[in-house]
């Protein structure tokens, strides 16, 4: 029999997705000694890039409100960052890179096809500084985050080695570029299977964030970049979930049962066309069946998550109707200008980011409301829901109740994306 969920208990609320970017003057503390120097330099040679994406920045969508918080406390500050997860009830959240305060991750090339063997010694480097930091940074509240470590994926024993090295920082996930051929080596490859061994003997989970699949260098340059459309359209969709193909057929998850994946900013609908067309492959290629003893939709349905930040309700409505409700993570996108955080009461003292949760899910059942709002994420991350009661209880979460009544209009100054009626992009 199913169990009730009362109307008035507040509601886990996690979020698969959030960015930092931490300042030079931050990550300098982090720097080896004989690394400073290379260190300095990269950054001063930074600013001129750094400008460029100040006034390009500018012209986009939300662009007026990313300039307004270029230097805000919201790129770095985890203390902050906890007031405003605890003001918007947000009790835990994945933690990844970037947040357009413009420094890059150190000694990270823009254009990849330009790497030499030292620059990528170099950019490895910075994925262990980087790293450093931000274990220091979440270790504030570590309970309250998954921090997602860098890690160099174009050499799988050095990949293997930071994974190690992550870990025992604390560290529970790690970012997951898709596939890069010619870079990164297939994810089917047997010399990974020590990497998904550690990842899953330690809990750590595999976020891919939208735009991940790297860039032609021919598409865009610093004096004349792409428009943010056509990266979208080109790095967005397929692409950004381009690993999944090689996990599912070449039985990574077989393997490795508790190794879950996160598409993360993966909106639209996706999720039943792709399951079809992979069971598909499975009837049809009768060889599979004997490496695979499962459906590949078997294996997403207990491995593969999406990571659906700024949920619409017409999403949430059809991951309901069609039965993937249980692999559905909501997100805030915080502090990015199309996500649902906003530094202040937007209607009534009602944060931005709970009315968008209300918009999102006022016409869905408390039970998916429940999974979708936080506790499949927790599945995602090997995390019990009891083991974050107390911090529930204490910050201003939503209750079911809240969450139930609907908008009677869009509010004005959401994010850009948070509020869409139509398609992953508008």
């Amino acid at each position: 029999m199913k169990e009730t969920i009362d109307a008035g208990a507040p509601v886990l609320v996690a979020s698969c997705d959030s960015h930092t970017s931490p300042w030079p003057t931050q990550l300098r503390e982090c720097c080896e000694q004989r690394y400073l120097d290379d260190f300095d330099s990269y950054y001063q040679n930074c600013q001129v890039e750094v400008e460029a994406l100040k006034e390009t920045v500018g012209t986009g969508p939300g662009g007026a409100y990313a300039l307004e918080h270029w230097e805000g406390p919201e790129h770095a500050d985890f203390d902050y960052r906890i007031q405003e997860m605890d003001r918007d009830g947000i009790a835990l959240e994945a933690v990844f890179h970037g947040t357009l305060s413009g420094y890059p991750l150190p000694f990270h090339s823009r254009f990849a096809h330009n790497r030499t063997q030292q620059d990528l010694n170099l950019e490895a480097v910075g994925k262990e500084i980087y790293n450093r930091w931000l274990a220091e940074a979440v270790a504030v509240a570590p309970e309250r985050f998954i921090a997602l470590a860098q890690v160099p994926m174009w050499d799988i024993g050095k990949a293997h080695k930071a994974l190690a090295a992550a870990a025992d920082l604390g560290l529970r996930g790690i970012n997951f570029p898709s596939p890069r051929p010619g870079f990164i080596p297939f994810y089917d490859d047997p010399g990974w299977e020590p990497f998904w061994s550690t990842c899953e003997e330690n809990g750590i989970g595999l976020f891919t964030h939208t735009m991940s699949a790297g860039r032609d260098p021919k598409l865009g340059t610093l004096e004349k970049p792409d428009p943010v459309w056509i990266v979208s359209l080109e790095q967005g969709g397929y692409l950004g979930r381009s690993a999944l193909p090689r996990l599912v057929f070449g039985g990574v998850f077989e393997r490795h049962p508790g190794l879950n994946i996160v598409f993360t900013e993966a909106n639209g609908d996706w999720w039943s066309a792709t399951m079809s067309e992979f069971d598909s492959i499975y009837k049809t290629f009768k060889e599979l069946n004997s490496a695979l003893p499962k459906k590949p939709s078997e294996y997403c349905a207990s491995n593969v998550f999406i990571g659906a930040s700024f949920l619409a309700p017409f999403e949430a409505e059809r991951a309901v109707a069609e039965g993937y409700a249980p692999n559905v993570c909501w997100g805030r996108d915080f502090p990015h200008s199309e996500g649902t955080w906003k530094p202040y009461d937007a209607v009534g003292g009602e944060r931005m980011t709970q009315l968008q949760l209300r918009y999102a899910f006022s016409s869905i059942d408390t039970e998916d409301v429940r999974l979708m709002a936080g506790e499949n994420f927790l599945r995602a991350v090997h995390i019990e829901p009891n083991s974050l009661e107390s911090v529930v209880k204490r910050i201003n979460a939503p209750t079911y109740y809240d969450l139930s009544n609907s908008l009677d209009s869009i509010p004005e100054g959401g994010g850009w994306l948070s509020f869409r009626t139509v398609g992953a992009w508008g």
